[in-house]
């Protein structure tokens, strides 16, 4: 979205006064994260419900419903590359930071690919669940408006707490200086 876009890039520029800020090329595999975080999520939903979705399936709102089908019908190596490739993502991630010389391992991006949505929905999981597939810890901070008055935010990712939980405090006080 362009104005989360605008707004992520101007806070963004306040914070490389204090640090410095560099666009990341993510690794080719994070193309299917999103996928595979879904496989995974399918197939565990679909075993931990599987007996009572098989007895009283009508007990289940249609969104879960459907993703227990979708879990039931998926085959054991689908699964097994989805958990396989959990680990070659998270250590190619680490590579790249690594490479990067990133003393602190930590990535800024915003939460959601738009501002927030309404509050009938929590939006799109695109930009939150590759943490969650890769077990990494993130943290959002408010950091402004954009155009429509619907709030933005800046995601911290790290591979421990304590790093995203310095990273967002530290980022946070510079950016309440704008506020």
């Amino acid at each position: 979205d362009a104005q989360l876009r605008t707004v992520t890039n101007a806070w963004l520029d306040r914070l490389r006064s204090s640090f410095e800020v560099r666009r990341l090329q993510l690794p080719v595999t994070f193309e299917k994260v999103v996928a595979w975080h879904r496989t995974i999520m399918a197939v565990e939903a679909a075993e931990h419900h599987r007996e009572q979705f098989a007895a009283q399936p009508e007990k289940f709102g249609p969104k879960i419903a459907s993703l227990i089908r979708e879990g039931l019908a998926t085959t054991a190596v689908d699964y097994a590359e989805a958990l396989r490739m959990q680990e070659t993502v998270r250590n190619e991630l680490a590579l790249l930071l690594h490479l990067q010389g990133d003393l602190l391992g930590c990535l800024v991006m915003p939460p959601r690919t738009m501002p927030a949505p309404d509050t009938s929905t929590t939006g799109g999981p695109a930009f939150n669940s590759p943490w969650s597939y890769l077990g990494l810890p993130t943290i959002t901070i408010p950091c402004g408006l954009a155009e429509n008055g619907l709030p933005c935010g800046l995601q911290f990712i790290a591979f421990t707490s304590p790093q995203v939980f310095a990273m967002a405090g530290m980022c946070e006080r510079i950016l309440h200086q704008y506020a």
